[in-house]
């Protein structure tokens, strides 16, 4: 018999209901799961964990727990903002407006 392939699954290794997929996450905070994989890979979701599968690479665990924390401190949305303060690039030397 062949099994179709679930690219959402969870390893037996999984801490029970406790610990969900990245993916799973990524639908609870409603953000997009690229998105959420970046942040997991910076470190910015709080006490996630990696467990490394042969031939696959890391599978990703994070806690239930961080649904409600990371909702309230959830990096903001867009592109930061510029330091120099507006899109003009200002160069040293450039002469100035009158």
């Amino acid at each position: 018999m062949t099994e179709e392939f679930d690219p959402v699954y969870r390893l037996d290794g999984m801490k029970g209901p406790e610990m969900i997929t990245v993916r799973e996450f990524a639908e609870l905070i409603d953000r997009p799961y690229h998105t959420v994989r970046r942040w997991v890979r910076l470190g910015t979701v709080p006490g996630v964990e990696a467990v490394i599968v042969p031939g696959r690479g890391p599978v990703y665990h994070v806690p239930r727990s961080a649904v409600a924390q990371f909702k309230k401190n959830q990096p903001r949305r867009g592109r930061p903002r510029k330091r120099n303060g507006g899109g003009v690039k200002k160069f040293p030397g450039a002469a100035k407006a009158k």
